[in-house]
């Protein structure tokens, strides 16, 4: 990332023109917040992120929530840095199977309410510096620590129409 004059440019770009990012960190509009939020967390839980052990099981699911970190809006695009965290569940019994899962920093680049593109971090030992390239300094920080994300627990006994107090195992 480039600092000159106040303002920080970051690696991502879209139709040729560079983002912008003001320094000292990302603020992102409650407008923004409330159409952004929801198109990224559908597209995750319908292309997922996640698979693995239950995805070839009857009825499985992945389930998501998404909290926004920063986004900048140019030219038609929204570029929406996120911290995501994914489970699979499906039924089992009375109650559902939790299969895998990952909670992990993402860009998603949005035009006209569909994500286009995603851009994921480096797993392993490039995973902050890739996430310090795809997000602001403050965006960053607050990517790159844990962000305590509500358990997806009571949202998934909700979706697949189960009550509050059916089990959740693990798959």
């Amino acid at each position: 990332m480039l600092v000159a004059g106040g303002i920080a440019v970051a690696a991502g770009v879209a139709g040729g023109a560079a983002w912008l990012w003001p320094q000292g960190g990302p603020e992102v509009a409650a407008d923004v917040r409330e159409r952004v939020t929801p198109v990224v967390r559908a597209h995750l839980e319908e292309r997922g992120i996640v698979g693995g052990v239950l995805e070839e099981t009857p009825g499985a699911r992945v389930l998501c929530s998404v909290r926004l970190i920063e986004a900048r809006e140019r030219a038609g695009f929204t570029r929406a840095g996120v911290h995501a965290h994914c489970e699979e569940f499906a039924p089992r019994g009375a109650g559902l199977a939790r299969g895998t899962g990952v909670a992990t920093p993402l860009v998603a680049h949005v035009r006209d309410g569909e994500v286009v593109r995603v851009e994921e971090a480096e797993d392993g030992a490039g995973h902050a510096a890739s996430v310090r390239a795809m997000f602001t300094g403050a965006g960053a920080d607050a990517a790159l620590r844990d962000p305590g994300h509500p358990a997806l627990d009571a949202r998934a006994r909700t979706a697949f129409g189960l009550p509050s107090s059916a089990p959740i195992d693990a798959g």
